[in-house]
C-alpha cells in the first residue's frame, strides 16, 4: 500500500531537492571561478607553443584565414537568371560564397579598376603620408580637357584649389578618369609607378589573375576574376571600413564649387559645345554611378 506524503513531509521534500540545487551551483561557480584564476595567472605560450597552436588550429580549421570559403552545409544549386558571364555572390561578415557563374574567368573590371586607386590612397593615409584636407596640385595629365573621349569625369580644370579627399569623392561618386589620373601622380609621381604599385598590390593581395596597365578601368587590357574582385572588395572593406559611409553610399557630388575655382576664375556657366576648356568655371552636379542606390534596400555602395 502506498503510503501518502503528509503536506509537511512534502515542504521537506521539496526543500531538500532545492538545498542540494542550489549547493551543486554554488559548488560549480567556485570552482569556474577557481578556473579563471588559474587562467589569468598562467604563463603566456612560449614562441614554439605559439607555432604549434597555430598548426593544429590550421590542419582543423583549414578555411579560418581564407577571404572567401564555401558554405559549411550544403545548398540546393541556385539557378539565376544572370545575364552576366561572370558573377559572384558573397557574405561580406563571413566571405561565404552564395552564389558563383563562372567565377575564376578572366575578365576587365572597368571602372571597378578605380577600387585599388582608392586602396592605395587609403592605406596611404593610414600611414599618415598624405591627409584627406590636403591640397593637391593637378597634372596637366589629370585635366578633363586631356582626358580620353567619353570618360566619366569629376570635371577637373587647370589651377584649381581640390583636396584629397574631393579627388576621392570625384572618383568613388562620378567615376572620374581625370580623378584617377590627379591621384596616381599625387601618390607615385607618375601613372607607371602608381600602375607598378597598384599590381604590387594585387600580388601582395594573392590575386594572381588581377593585372593593370592603367588605373581608370578605360583600358580593357586590365584584367581580373569575379572571385578575385569579391576578395579584394572584402579585404578592402575590412581594413578600411569607414570609406563606404564616407564615400560608396555618398549619393550626389557636386564639382567644382566656388572655393574650387583657379585664381582669377569665375564661377559661372560656360558653353561646351565645342569641348571642355582648360578651365572649368561651372559646377556640375552627378548622382553616384551605382544605380542600386537607394532602390536596392540594404545597397550601401562599392562600385559599378
Amino acid at each position: 500500500m502506498r503510503k501518502i506524503l503528509t503536506k509537511k513531509q512534502l515542504i521537506i521534500l521539496i526543500s531538500s531537492v532545492l538545498f542540494i540545487l542550489i549547493a551543486s551551483f554554488t559548488s560549480l561557480v567556485i570552482v569556474r571561478q577557481n578556473n579563471f584564476n588559474k587562467i589569468e595567472n598562467s604563463t603566456e605560450l612560449t614562441e614554439i607553443e605559439q607555432n604549434e597552436l597555430n598548426n593544429i588550429k590550421q590542419s582543423k580549421y583549414k578555411t579560418r584565414n581564407e577571404i572567401l570559403s564555401e558554405l559549411p552545409y550544403n545548398l540546393k544549386k541556385t539557378t539565376l537568371d544572370i545575364s552576366a558571364e561572370s558573377a559572384i555572390l558573397i557574405d561580406q561578415n563571413t566571405g561565404n560564397i552564395l552564389y558563383e557563374k563562372n567565377a575564376d574567368e578572366i575578365i576587365p573590371p572597368a571602372s571597378m579598376t578605380k577600387l585599388f586607386v582608392m586602396y592605395v590612397v587609403d592605406e596611404e593615409i593610414s600611414a599618415n603620408r598624405f591627409s584627406y584636407n590636403q591640397i593637391i596640385p593637378l597634372p596637366e595629365e589629370s585635366l578633363a580637357c586631356n582626358m580620353p573621349p567619353d570618360s566619366s569625369l569629376m570635371f577637373l580644370g587647370e589651377g584649381q584649389i581640390v583636396t584629397l579627399e574631393e579627388l576621392i569623392l570625384g572618383l568613388s561618386i562620378c567615376s572620374g578618369n581625370d580623378a584617377t589620373y590627379a591621384l596616381a601622380y599625387t601618390i607615385s609621381g607618375s601613372m607607371e609607378a602608381f600602375i607598378e604599385r597598384m599590381n604590387t598590390t594585387a600580388q601582395n593581395l594573392e590575386l594572381i589573375n588581377t593585372h593593370f596597365v592603367e588605373s581608370s578601368g578605360y583600358s580593357e587590357l586590365n584584367q581580373t576574376t569575379a572571385r578575385e574582385m569579391a576578395t579584394f572588395a572584402r579585404i578592402y572593406l575590412q581594413k578600411h571600413p569607414d570609406s563606404l559611409q564616407r564615400f560608396h553610399s555618398v549619393r550626389s557630388f557636386t564639382y567644382p564649387k566656388e572655393q574650387n575655382m583657379a585664381e582669377g576664375d569665375v564661377y559661372q556657366a560656360q558653353d561646351w559645345s565645342n569641348g571642355f576648356p582648360r578651365h572649368i568655371t561651372m559646377g556640375i552636379t552627378q548622382k553616384n554611378t551605382n544605380p542600386l542606390l537607394g532602390k536596392l534596400e540594404g545597397c550601401d555602395g562599392i562600385k559599378t
